[in-house]
Order: structure tokens, then C-alpha cells, then sequence
């Protein structure tokens, strides 16, 4: 099978990316029996041989130069004694040569030749013990890395001077004395000995000794007290101010609104309670006065009509006065109120009269005893006292059509001021029973729809510029500019515009719920509002009805099935 990476062409693990001499044949490191390594480098030499054929060009090229590289390293003394300092091999100094001149020689004893040494590597290794030799190109190898002597007048140098450079001749190249023959040499006839120069001694070079590198300590600047006392404050204020806006958001007793105005940002809090911000009024509860004032819808009878603001409804007709009014003021026994008042009798006869006497009169009827007294007033037949069923003309049943149509037009259209008042004048027309309750439902339903638009302008009336309150749960908007018609907010990092009868559903409950109370009323009030509102859909009148059937018998003064009925008679899909 043809190699496909280094492992498969050298013993080397498939995690190495550079490996030293001595995995690239397959040594221990630090290695040092000669023997061994030659005998690893032929046999890494000679698979790199038989598998030439089958292999890629590229990766053989880049094996054999490993191989050769790791070669020259293990060959040359100096570098692989730089490469065994990295395992924490240091060979010991050689010893001086024995034909080394000692340094107290005299100058003109003539110095014995060194000898080559033995431990040096030959200039070029024989063709027997260099395995490549037949595929890379004929060079030294060592030829680099060989020492080289230099000439010392007095002693040998005390450091090995590389590539045996000498000092230029400054007299550009002729000697300035007769060159100096060793002795047995030259003419006979020659100067003596005398008078020859003193040739200088070479001294052979050593081993070089391995470089051994060593880690840059490096020193640290001493920091500033200073600083480390500024960067602790800063430290401790920003925690500080996570702290506190944690506390806020999760555990305090109110919300946090970031809102900017005029290019200044504000950071506000309040309660969890409240529904905004300082300037926005509270909810504040609606009693029975506050209801009347703001003109609820009343209880109609279909056959005797629209009662007047004067005449009061059931459930005022049976609530009981205090005690301190019922002294002097009758109490009406009928639902009509043409009809005879009872007087309480006198306090001589029957005492002072409390609540639950007069509340056991009207709920026990009339001419039957009260706390064992018989009642004062005579029985009277109800039913005798029902005005007769008016009988209307085609004429007038044909006008309350046209008037009722005229209600729907002026729901449809979000007249919200006059809607009202139309639906109450079509109440006064004569019209049969169904009509009559057709127009009982569009009075219904357009008091309770301009009752919540009211509620709506009450509560932007209430607020001011700045404010920022929670439309839904983390959704807070900012009033940004408050007109007649119109509320500017800022939500999203953007303003938005709304007219008083567009505003987002979310956003108009909220603002009808600062000044209408909690409850029924203002549920059917508000689903109401929905159906009429210029953005309503289908979806929204569909839920209206779902809505108010819920609420059968639950909504004050006001008939949920005819209201049912008269949003069914204004949007016919619903």
C-alpha cells in the first residue's frame, strides 16, 4: 500500500510535526553509542530506498530531507550536543591534546604538528558509511561546522575563532619579511636560525562545547499603590451599581424605567403597586354618586320605555335610606311613581322605625304583617296598574327604523360625543316591541363605548410630559408631547404618534384603567370599545360577544344579550 504521510516512510509518531534527530530514527533521545545510530540511519535509509517507487514524490523528497537533515545533526558534534542539552545531556570538556604546546614554552622551540584528531569527523564520509550518497548531491556536509586554526603568537587562543578567517594584510598582500620555512625545508644557503622570525604556534582546536541556552528571566515592573487603589474603587462601584439595579429589577419593591427627554436620559423607580410614575394619578374608586354623574345606563322597559333621569331604577327603589331620612321623607311601595306613598306611622305607635323594618316592608309586599304588625297600607294588584300596549302605525314604525339606522350610522362612524344622546333620542319614538329592543341595545352599547373613550381622555388628562408607566409586563412606554387629540410615546427607542380613537388596544386599557374602577363594567366597557374602535376586525367582535356572554347578569344596569344582539345588527359578520 502507497504512504500517505510521514509515519507511514519514517519511525515517527502521526502527532509529530517536527521531530528531532532522534525520532526520525526511531532512537532514544540523547542517544550516544555511535554504533546504534549508524545502524538506525542505514536501515531508515534503506526503506526510504525500497519504498521510493510507490510513494509520492513530494512526501519521499520531504522524508529523505528529514533524513538527511537529522544526518548532519547526529554527525556533527557541536549541534548534536546542542540537541542532547534540550534533554538535559551536557558532555564534559575534553581534555587538552598532549601535542598542545603548554603556554610557558619558548617561543623559538619549534612546535611539534598536531596530529589530526580522531573524534573529529572526516572532511568526507566513504561511500560504505554515507547510505545516501548515490542520490544526494556530493558536498561536505561538515564543511560549515569544521574548526579552523588560527595563528597565536604567544599561546592558544582561549576561544575557537570561526571559519579560520585571518586579520587582512594592510599592506595589501606583500609580506613584510622573507617567508619562514620549517626546518629541513628550503635552500641550504639561508639565513640562520638566528636570524629567522619566530613562526607562530598553531594550536589545535577542540571540541567545541555545546550551547546551552538559557530562559530570559524576566522582571516585573513593580505596579503603582495608586493605581491598584483606583482600580479597586472603580471595581467596587461598578459592582456596587449592579447590586443596586439587580435589587430593583428582582428583589426591590418597585420597577425600573430608563427614559430620555431633550437629550437627557432619566432613571426613574416606583412601586410595584402603582400603575406609573410620580404625576400619573392612581385608580380611584367609582361609588354609586360618581356612577350617576358619569351617566351609566339605566334599566328600560319595553313597554313603558326610557326612564327620565328623575325617576330612580330598582336598584335604587330598593335600597334603603339612613335611618335620620326616613323620619321625614315617605317611602315609595310601588315602581311607579304615581303612586300613593306609605307614611310610617308614629314613633308613639310602632317606635322608632329602623333599616331592616323598612327593608322587611318592601321585600314581604304589601298587607302582610312586619314583625308581627300588620302593614298600614292596603294591598294593590300590580298587574292592574300595567298601562295598556301602545299601538303604533306603519308611519311610525317605518320613522324608528330610519332613527335607528341613523344610531348605526353614527356608532359606525366613531362619533364618540353624539353617539349617545342620538341612541337616547330614538328611545323617546314610538316603535313596536322588537325595535324598541333593538334600540335598547344600541343605547346599551353606545353609553357603555363613549363611557370607556371618556375614561380614556380622563386618564390622559392625568398624565404628564416625562411620564413612564408598564403597559404590559416589561413593556414601558414614556410620554414624550400631550395635545387635545393626540399622545406622542416613546417605546423602542422611537416616538409614536396616536390619535385618542387609534391608540393600540394595550395602551388604551391602561389609560382607561387609571380612572375607571376594576370589574365587570369595565370589562364589557372595554370589549365594547374594541368593537366599535376605528382598528377593530372581525376577531375582536367575534371575542366582544364570547365576552359579554360571560358577563350575563354581571354588568350594572345593562343587558348583555341585547347588546349582543345590536353588535350582530351593526357588523352583520360577527
Amino acid at each position: 500500500m502507497a504512504a500517505q504521510k510521514l509515519s507511514d516512510l519514517l519511525p515517527i509518531q502521526e502527532s509529530a510535526s517536527s521531530p528531532h534527530a532522534y525520532q526520525v530514527f526511531g532512537l532514544t533521545a540523547g542517544e550516544q553509542d555511535p554504533g546504534k545510530i549508524n545502524a538506525a540511519v542505514q536501515a531508515t535509509v534503506a526503506r526510504l530506498r525500497g519504498i521510493k517507487a510507490a510513494t509520492d514524490p513530494t512526501l519521499w523528497k520531504r522524508a529523505a530531507g528529514l533524513v538527511q537533515a537529522a544526518r548532519v545533526t547526529l554527525a556533527d558534534p557541536a549541534k548534536k550536543a546542542e540537541l542532547d542539552a534540550r534533554f538535559g545531556i551536557i558532555p564534559v570538556d575534553p581534555q587538552p591534546s598532549p601535542t598542545q604546546p603548554s603556554p610557558t614554552q619558548p617561543a623559538s622551540v619549534q612546535p611539534v604538528p598536531a596530529q589530526p584528531d580522531s573524534r573529529q569527523p572526516k572532511s568526507s564520509p566513504s561511500p560504505k558509511s554515507d547510505p545516501l550518497a548515490g542520490m544526494l548531491p556530493p558536498v561536505n556536509p561538515m564543511a560549515p561546522v569544521m574548526p579552523a586554526a588560527s595563528p597565536s603568537p604567544s599561546a592558544p587562543h582561549p576561544f575557537p575563532i570561526p571559519g579560520g578567517a585571518q586579520t587582512p594584510n594592510p599592506l595589501g598582500g606583500v609580506p613584510s619579511s622573507a617567508p619562514v620555512h620549517p626546518s629541513g625545508f628550503g635552500d641550504v644557503g639561508g639565513p640562520s636560525p638566528s636570524q629567522m622570525p619566530v613562526s607562530p604556534v598553531v594550536a589545535t582546536q577542540g571540541s567545541p562545547r555545546p550551547v546551552i541556552r538559557r530562559a530570559k528571566v524576566v522582571k516585573t515592573r513593580r505596579s503603582s499603590l495608586i493605581g491598584n487603589l483606583v482600580m479597586a474603587t472603580v471595581l467596587l462601584g461598578m459592582i456596587t451599581l449592579i447590586g443596586s439595579l439587580a435589587y430593583f429589577l428582582f428583589w426591590g419593591p418597585g420597577t425600573l424605567a430608563i427614559s430620555s427627554q431633550g437629550g437627557a436620559l432619566t432613571i426613574s423607580t416606583q412601586p410595584q403597586g402603582a400603575a406609573s410614575s410620580s404625576g400619573v394619578s392612581t385608580p380611584r374608586p367609582i361609588d354609586d354618586g360618581q356612577r350617576r354623574s358619569a351617566k351609566l345606563p339605566r334599566r328600560f322597559d319595553p313597554v313603558m320605555g326610557g326612564m327620565r333621569d328623575d325617576v330612580p331604577t330598582t336598584s335604587n327603589a330598593t335600597s334603603v335610606p339612613p335611618p335620620d331620612l326616613m323620619l321625614d321623607q315617605p317611602i315609595m311601595v310601588g315602581g311607579n311613581a304615581a303612586m300613593t306613598p306609605a307614611t310610617p306611622p308614629p314613633p308613639a305607635m310602632m317606635g322608632t322605625p329602623t333599616a331592616d323594618d323598612a327593608m322587611a316592608t318592601v321585600e314581604t309586599g304589601l298587607g302582610e304583617p312586619v314583625n308581627g304588625e300588620p302593614s298600614m297600607q292596603m294591598p294593590m294588584d300590580n298587574t292592574a296598574m300595567s298601562p295598556p300596549p301602545i299601538e303604533t302605525s306603519d308611519a311610525d314604525v317605518a320613522t324608528a327604523d330610519a332613527a335607528i339606522e341613523k344610531v348605526g350610522e353614527v356608532i359606525r362612524s366613531h362619533q364618540w360625543d353624539q353617539m349617545k344622546s342620538v341612541a337616547e333620542a330614538t328611545l323617546s319614538l314610538p316603535m313596536n316591541a322588537d325595535q324598541k329592543l333593538l334600540a335598547e341595545g344600541l343605547y346599551q352599547l353606545a353609553d357603555l363605548a363613549s363611557y370607556y373613550q371618556g375614561g380614556i381622555q380622563r386618564g390622559v388628562a392625568d398624565l404628564q410630559v416625562g411620564n413612564d408607566f408598564e403597559v404590559r409586563d416589561d413593556f414601558r412606554v414614556v410620554i414624550v408631547e400631550k395635545g387635545d387629540d393626540f399622545l406622542v410615546v416613546r417605546y423602542n427607542a422611537k416616538n409614536r404618534t396616536f390619535k385618542f380613537d387609534e391608540f393600540p388596544f394595550p395602551l388604551a386599557a391602561k389609560l382607561a384603567a387609571f380612572s375607571i374602577a376594576e370589574g365587570p363594567t369595565r370589562q364589557a366597557a372595554m370589549v365594547i370599545y374594541q368593537t366599535i374602535a376605528p382598528i377593530s376586525n372581525e376577531g375582536y367582535r367575534d371575542e366582544a360577544i364570547e365576552v359579554l356572554g360571560r358577563l350575563d347578569g354581571q354588568v350594572e344596569d345593562a343587558d348583555t344579550k341585547l347588546m349582543q344582539d345590536a353588535i350582530r345588527y351593526l357588523y352583520p359578520g360577527a
